[in-house]
């Protein structure tokens, strides 16, 4: 699953790379044509951040509903799935830094400072629906 959510990020990351250089290339066009004044374009630069800023907010917070709802479907099924993501397996622990769970990432979104939090609130379908629009409400 790691490795589906670092592709997933990488994607991301190169798709708003892209959409902020070409809104650049056209913004710098359109000062040179002398399209807006001075004090105008600095307004219009700053609400266009901000709406970047607002759209990558959202974005984030659709990928971490997304996540708890799978989550939620995982953990229903008492399958291989429930124990590759719940369960510990044999053998040495990897070098260097450790890698991010989503199990950990999930806990902060979902504002539970444990797992074993989250893994029991699964348990109650109405409960874990509650959670997940509660911190869908709040945002990141």
């Amino acid at each position: 699953m790691s490795s589906a959510v670092n592709i997933l990020r990488i994607f991301l990351r190169q798709v708003m790379h892209r959409r902020e250089n070409q809104d650049l290339a056209s913004r710098r066009q359109k000062v040179k044509d002398g399209f807006y004044h001075p004090a105008e374009l600095e307004q219009r630069l700053q609400s266009m951040r901000t709406s970047e800023t607002n759209k990558r907010r959202s974005l984030v917070r659709t990928i971490r509903k997304r996540q708890a709802t799978f989550l939620g479907h995982v953990m229903g099924r008492e399958k291989l799935d429930h124990l590759v993501t719940t369960g510990k397996f044999e053998g040495k622990r990897n070098r260097g830094r450790q890698r991010e769970k989503i199990m950990d990432g999930l806990a902060t979104w979902l504002g539970t400072g444990k797992v074993s939090d989250i893994l029991a609130a699964v348990k109650g379908r109405d409960l874990w629906r509650d959670i997940i629009a509660n911190a869908y409400k709040q945002g990141t």
